[in-house]
């Protein structure tokens, strides 16, 4: 049985990291051969791979169905549905979940078939979908409406080392995103839902709005609400990166821990309450109920969490766990274990491209591993001997080696943190935060009480977690270390059989040795970069720009994306998890090209996260008004200076007639001896013709950054004449409303003979002035990654 369930999960995985999903006529003959197979002894583990790879295939191919088509995206559609889950809100709209009941076509453009009808749109498979509602600041799950939208397929930005929200939307169920317009066809309608996911989402609703009201202003109130309901939203920036410092991030959310939490909370109850009750253990056993109980409790947190993927883990693992009880026969923990394993999987095929998939599994490994079938050492101290003390070093030692690998380092705050945090979160906060809300149903006082009592058990926590890190802060000790480049997977997996020898029972000898088999670990795998060469990044950002240029000892991020939301932007989405992924935890120069939000609207998580010793804008008073204190130079001064052979130039052109920010964008050249990268900003056709008066010694470029995304309103002729590149990066939102890139201008530098790459299709693109032995090399990250969901 643990042999099927692992080579069956192995099935679903392989076909996760396909290129392509094979062809649908493959999945009957997959199936038989999975059942011949099935008959003979000798090849009988065939059967579980292949009916893994079935499910998988299967999975892509349903989940595909039901997305939006191309030729759909960017008309004027009328929706009807109800809003379900959780609406977000900031200052830009409401984005929100929406249940699609009906769709039909308002306007069809002059690219589109007219032989399509409302028959056809209306035998569409779109179920949900993802709206932001701008200028609309107030929504709640439940509510039916009428909307005129424009929808596109589900896409998300693809770059290295970042998060993969495509993955995440096509997990999730989402089959299209998109936006309200402003339209008469807008109206609320009196329909009422009793859709499940919209029942849960008002209930959640009107728990989030009872906290709001019992805590009011107080502190902690959006971790009380995150820990409750699994709304995260008013959690502070400030508060993020406290939490992640101390490594105790996956206490202020609904986590598998939590759950588990509950479950055998709701056991133990159960167990002490049945003697009372004599006439109940009659029919079954209190080992019985209490299972079933812990089962309940389980789903409940999770279902009011939002039965997200995470808890739905969890919620799986606990419910294995309990079906021994509940039958009444043993099941060993490894092949509960494995069970749990196998359901996750076939819940959630994509399962294991998530880091918490990798974490939550090889925590309970370790835990089963460690805890189990061992005799205590006499004579040791008590102390030691705890079993919750020794989970936590167990859990700390054994996840260093992947913590370092998918997020790039771990906090040495952690096992401190935790040894503080988990008992009074888990034991004290959650449990309280629940009673509360339950006895609020009835008495607002009491519910006020020990809804009080948690949030104060909180902000103390935190309080103490931040004296903390000022202790270690006076003793020069960073409290977040981290790998200082990227790391193989080979070294990852040798330290951690090192980590499983350390943690052997006492008669396996030299468990001591397993230390040295996490050297590999401090070993950089990434290809160091060759003095008088560089490497230059073109994130993808979505509409907006940010670009991180590399040398052999130093680093310069150009512009750094847009804002996403109140407590979300390109900076921390995208520029930093790359830089820490490169194992780049302090840039040399910041260079913001002008205000624009687009262009600036990460600044501050950079400045923040990756301290630049120098910053330099287009538009240094406009962002003075935000950073008073940081010292920000002029870069239209004509400016160059040299790092590691490679020429840096500031083209400046100080011309205050320009009435535009774009206008005011720094125009950054790189080069050595073979090869130059030409970075406009945001210029105009204005600017570009008064840099031509440069000549074109200084303009000619192997590779340029289309300026302003593609616009009609940049790259003249002549301009692109003058540059005359090879290759051409337009860094833009997959279709966007500004149409960018324009398609003049493409043809512009087609007829030039450049190479055309596009953020928007490529994801996060990747020059090198010369790469094993080639100039001029230039690669799109979704060739990189190169995964199917990509490709439909």
């Amino acid at each position: 049985m643990r042999a099927w369930c692992i080579i069956c999960a192995l099935g679903i995985a392989v076909v996760s990291y396909l290129p392509v999903l094979p062809s649908v006529l493959i999945c009957l003959p997959i199936l038989l051969l999975a059942i011949v197979c099935a008959r003979r002894p000798q090849v009988k583990y065939i059967t579980p791979f292949m009916l893994g790879v079935f499910w998988g295939v299967a999975y892509g191919y349903v989940t595909e169905s039901t997305w939006l088509p191309s030729e759909y995206e960017g008309q004027n559609l009328l929706v009807t549905g109800v809003v379900t889950g959780l609406p977000t809100i900031s200052e830009k709209g409401v984005r929100f979940d929406f249940l699609i009941d009906t769709i039909k076509p308002l306007s069809l453009s002059k690219h589109s078939k007219s032989s399509w009808s409302t028959e056809q749109f209306n035998s569409l498979a779109l179920q949900k979908i993802v709206l932001s509602w701008f200028d609309q600041f107030q929504l709640e799950p439940g509510d039916a409406w009428q909307f005129e939208v424009r929808l596109k397929r589900p896409r998300g930005q693809v770059n290295p080392h970042g998060f993969d929200y495509q993955a995440w939307l096509m997990r999730n169920g989402i089959d299209a995103t998109g936006y309200v317009r402003t339209s008469a066809f807008n109206q609320e309608l009196a329909k009422t839902s009793l859709h499940f996911d919209v029942v849960v989402s008002r209930l959640r609703y009107q728990m989030k709005q009872r906290l709001e009201g019992l805590l009011a202003d107080r502190p902690e109130r959006s971790l009380i609400q995150a820990l409750v309901v699994g709304d995260k939203q008013g959690i502070s920036q400030e508060r993020w990166q406290l939490l992640r410092d101390t490594g105790i991030i996956h206490l202020v959310v609904i986590s598998g821990l939590h759950v588990g939490l509950m479950a055998t909370l709701s056991y133990l109850l159960v167990r002490v309450a049945l003697p009372f009750f004599p006439a109940a253990i009659r029919y079954f056993s209190a080992q019985q109920y209490a299972a079933f109980a812990a089962i309940a409790a389980a789903f409940s947190y999770a279902l009011f969490a939002g039965f997200a993927l995470p808890t739905q883990r969890a919620f799986i693992m606990v419910a294995v766990a309990m079906l021994g009880q509940l039958l009444t026969r043993t099941i060993p923990l490894d092949s509960g274990f494995c069970i749990a394993l196998v359901l996750v999987m076939l819940l959630d095929p994509l399962a294991c491209h998530s880091h918490g998939f990798w974490l939550s599994f090889m925590a309970v490994f370790v835990l089963i591993y460690g805890l189990t079938h061992r005799i205590k050492i006499r004579g040791s101290s008590r102390w030691f001997n705890m079993d919750w003390l020794r989970a936590q070093w167990l859990v700390f030692i054994a996840l260093i080696p992947p913590l370092m690998y998918l997020v790039y380092g771990f906090s040495l705050l952690s096992p401190v943190a935790n040894m503080i945090a988990i008992p009074l979160v888990s034991l004290l906060v959650v449990p309280l935060a629940l009673l509360g809300v339950a006895v609020s149903i009835f008495n607002d006082i009491v519910a006020e009480f020990l809804l009080h009592m948690a949030e104060s058990i909180m902000h103390f926590l935190l309080q103490l977690l931040e004296e903390i890190q000022v202790v270690f802060a006076n003793h020069a000790i960073d409290s977040t270390w981290s790998i200082n480049a990227e790391i193989s997977l080979v070294a990852v997996i040798t330290a951690c059989l090192g980590g499983l020898l350390l943690l052997a029972p006492r008669g396996i000898p030299v468990r001591w040795c397993g230390i040295f088999l996490f050297a590999p670990l401090l070993l950089p795998n990434n290809q160091v970069i060759p003095h008088g060469e560089f490497k230059l990044t073109v994130l993808d950002v979505g509409q907006g720009l940010a670009v991180v240029i590399e040398s052999a000892s130093h680093v310069l991020v150009y512009d750094t994306g847009p804002s996403y939301g109140p407590n979300s932007d390109a900076g921390d989405r995208v520029v930093m998890p790359y830089l820490s992924g490169r194992g780049i935890h302090v840039i040399d120069m910041l260079i913001v090209s002008h205000g624009d939000d687009d262009h600036a609207g990460g600044v501050d998580s950079i400045v923040s996260g990756a301290k630049p010793r120098k910053i330099m804008s287009g538009e240094p008073a406009r962002l003075k008004e935000d950073y008073p204190t940081v010292s920000i130079a002029d870069c239209h001064q004509r400016y160059d200076w040299q790092w590691d052979g490679i020429t840096f130039e500031f083209l400046g052109i100080d011309n205050k007639s320009y009435k535009t920010a774009n206008d005011q964008s720094c125009v950054l050249r790189i080069s050595n001896a073979k090869f130059t990268v030409l970075l406009p900003g945001d210029i105009g056709k204005q600017v570009e013709r008064d840099l031509l008066r440069l000549g074109i010694a200084k303009l000619g470029a192997n590779v340029v950054l289309a300026p302003h995304h593609g616009s009609k309103s940049s790259s003249s002729w002549r301009f692109i004449q003058a540059i005359s590149p090879d290759t051409v990066i337009y860094s833009s939102g997959y279709n966007n409303s500004f149409n960018h890139p324009n398609a003049n201008v493409m043809q512009r530098y087609q007829r030039q003979g450049a190479k055309s790459y596009n953020t928007a299709e490529t994801g996060a693109v990747t020059v090198y002035s010369q790469f094993e032995g080639k100039v001029g090399v230039v690669v799109g990250q979704r060739d990189i990654d190169n995964r199917y969901w990509y490709r439909i």
